[in-house]
This record gives structure tokens, C-alpha cells and sequence, in this order.
């Protein structure tokens, strides 16, 4: 039972009163509130799991270091870009970096010379080295 309880006291209870403050302060309304509320224990639970940690925070626009956060942070774009729902360049940057960082055979830094170039409609030599600046 004192273990439920902490754990209550530890998720929980910063939650509520940080969806409380904002119903007070802001003037929230009460769904938008438990939204609030639901993302906040979610975020405050998962802190301690470094992978879903960092993919979260990718996501939320904060990229994290080292080579879990540059995974997550590739996985971050990748998902802003599927939300977005557009099949434009940066998608595509997006999925061949994805594709890279879990060791699929690609050569991610010419693919992204072309990618940059299909963007700006460059020339045909630009294609394969990429854009002059």
C-alpha cells in the first residue's frame, strides 16, 4: 500500500495541480484541463525510460544529445512531417535520415545533396553534388 501511495503522490499529484492552476489562472476549460492533466502523468511516468524520454521530447520540438537523441530527434522529424501530410522534401530528408540511423545501405548524405536540389529545382549537376550556395 505505501508503494501505491507514493506512486500516487509522485505522478499524480503534480499533475492535478498543474491542470488545476491552469483552470484557475488561465481559465482552461475543465476537457481541455484533463487533456492537460493525462499528458502531464504520461510525460511525468515515461521521464525514466530513456528511448520513449527522448522520442517524446523530439517530438515536442527539444532534441536531446548523444546517440539516443539523435535517433529520437530523427524519429521526431520524421513523425512532424507524417503530421504534417504533405509528401514534400523534407518527408523525404526525413524518412532517408530515419533509414539511416537504423543501418539501412543508403547514401543518406547524397540523397539529401538531391533532395535539396529537387527542392530548389536546381540543375542536373546539382543533383549529384548538391546546390551551390
Amino acid at each position: 500500500m505505501d508503494f501505491i501511495s507514493s506512486m500516487f503522490l509522485l505522478y499524480v499529484t503534480e499533475a492535478l495541480v498543474i491542470g488545476a492552476a491552469g483552470v484557475i489562472f488561465r481559465g482552461d476549460d475543465e476537457e481541455e484541463a484533463l487533456t492537460n492533466v493525462a499528458e502531464t502523468i504520461f510525460r511525468t511516468a515515461t521521464a525514466g525510460i530513456p528511448l520513449v524520454r527522448e522520442a517524446a521530447r523530439a517530438i515536442q520540438g527539444f532534441p536531446g544529445g548523444g546517440p539516443v537523441g539523435a535517433v529520437a530527434s530523427d524519429i521526431g522529424q520524421f513523425t512532424k512531417q507524417v503530421q504534417q501530410g504533405e509528401a514534400d522534401p523534407a518527408l523525404f530528408r526525413s524518412v532517408v535520415r530515419l533509414l539511416a540511423d537504423f543501418g539501412a545501405p543508403l547514401p543518406a548524405s547524397q540523397l539529401g545533396k538531391a533532395s535539396r536540389a529537387l527542392e530548389e529545382d536546381g540543375e542536373f549537376i546539382d543533383y549529384l553534388f548538391g546546390p551551390v550556395n
